[in-house]
């Protein structure tokens, strides 16, 4: 159904939105020296507003769609769980395996 289409899609968003502004205070604290190539308007006072706000977005669409809050989360945690299983044993550890002399750099 198209309305359920629309609220996994807002979910998803909501969720990005929330880890870019979450790495954004991380970035600031662990590297303040970077060069960036904009500033941030009044921080960290706007991602900070804009950071509760999408937290009371993001409760308020998993309390009035709790099943499709669970599939979301569930199909999240099974994507992250293949790549974090790709990144260690994946693929390249099973060629490596399979051809000894022909040995794959594994990614950093």
């Amino acid at each position: 159904r198209t309305d359920q289409i629309i609220i996994v899609a807002a979910l998803g968003a909501v969720v990005m939105y929330i880890i870019s502004l979450l790495s954004l205070f991380v970035l600031r604290r662990n590297d303040p020296h970077l060069i960036r190539p904009f500033r941030v308007p009044f921080y960290p006072w706007f991602p900070a507003i804009a950071l509760c706000c999408s937290l009371v977005c993001l409760v308020a669409i998993v309390y009035f769609n709790l099943v499709l809050s669970l599939y979301f989360f569930g199909g999240l945690g099974f994507v992250l769980g293949i790549f974090t299983w790709m990144k260690g044993s994946g693929p390249n550890a099973i060629l490596n395996d399979l051809n000894p002399g022909t040995r794959r750099r594994e990614n950093p």
